[in-house]
């Protein structure tokens, strides 16, 4: 598989810097395997084609329902075979089959292939700029553009940070909201542990009372001493981020960061704008999304969602699901 990527995919691929990250990703303990579907020709052994995939429930293998994310997808474009990649993403499907099914970040070539079999659509990106900074190097077109929300609410809850004893200490309500394709110890090993990247847990306490009513996660991005936040997951209260503008805003003065911003599917656009995040799609301004390597661009990430076992759930996407938000750069 690593050769395969060195010759016919990147030869700087991050899984040929990073034995660790490979194994992190794409090495599922429970079952003793790599998650990879393979076109091995038969006369030379070589792979024509192949499909990596994560389960929700590499990163908790008491996850009974999972969620699959296809990572990578190649097909040799020197062996002749035209449709071999669909086969292989196909058997893969058929081999290992899961209830839930999801994949974030489409390329313009497979987007028509998901649109004929899946739910499709957009992400939004949602953002807060940091309003005590009278210009910025990572954002573009931001004269005129909107810091923050109009709408926001007034700010009544408060955040904390937690460690991973203060999160694994956590009981309660909280975790009744999290998908069943994921779980409380889900979030610990893909974020709190993760091999390379530091993710920040921050729980949102309504301050009415003295639990949690939402928790996120969230990394900084950082490129020439100029540095974004950005949320890459949440489970609890959706309305819990409302009015708490002030909280997201000292979270980038003290971070020194210039804008926070929060790509996702399935959120109501009204619990955003009343924490005082703007839809980026709304303005003309300019995000840098690409760190690795850096890259001031915006970027819409398609998606594809379909549920097998007939629940009704809805697309649900954040930056932190499938392999969007891995190390490009070693």
């Amino acid at each position: 598989v690593l050769d395969f990527f060195k010759k016919h995919w990147k030869a700087d691929h991050a899984f040929l810097k990073s034995r660790e990250l490979l194994d992190w990703q794409e090495f599922d303990v429970k079952n003793q395997r790599y998650n990879f579907a393979l076109a091995i020709h038969k006369k030379t052994g070589e792979i024509h084609a192949l499909e990596g995939f994560i389960l929700t429930s590499q990163f908790d293998p008491n996850i009974k329902k999972p969620m699959r994310w296809p990572a990578i997808w190649a097909n040799r474009e020197n062996v002749g075979r035209p449709g071999l990649g669909l086969m292989v993403h196909w058997f893969a499907i058929d081999t290992i089959p899961t209830p839930y099914y999801g994949v974030l970040g489409i390329s313009e070539i497979a987007y028509p292939i998901y649109q004929k079999m899946d739910i499709t659509g957009t992400t939004k990106q949602w953002y807060i700029l940091n309003t005590q900074k009278p210009s910025y190097s990572l954002v573009a077109n931001y004269e005129g553009a909107p810091k923050t929300n109009i709408t926001a609410g007034v700010t009544n809850g408060r955040f904390i940070s937690l460690s991973i004893d203060d999160y694994l200490k956590l009981t309660g309500d909280i975790f009744e909201r999290v998908p069943e394709y994921k779980s409380k110890m889900y979030y610990v090993n893909r974020y709190l542990k993760h091999p390379i990247y530091t993710y920040f847990a921050t729980m949102i306490v309504n301050e009415s009372a003295e639990k949690g009513d939402a928790i996120f996660f969230w990394r900084i991005c950082e490129h020439n001493s100029a540095k974004c936040i950005r949320i890459v997951d949440y489970f609890g209260d959706y309305a819990a981020m409302e009015g708490n503008l002030n909280n997201f805003l000292n979270m980038l003065f003290e971070e020194d960061a210039e804008f926070i911003d929060f790509i996702n599917e399935g959120i109501d656009k009204i619990h955003f704008e009343k924490a005082g995040f703007v839809d980026r799609a709304k303005t003309d301004i300019i995000l840098s999304n690409y760190f690795e390597p850096y890259h001031l661009k915006n970027v819409d990430y398609q998606y594809a969602f379909n549920s097998f076992d007939g629940n009704a759930y809805c697309p649900l996407f954040f930056k932190g699901d499938s392999d969007q938000d891995r190390p490009g750069v070693i």
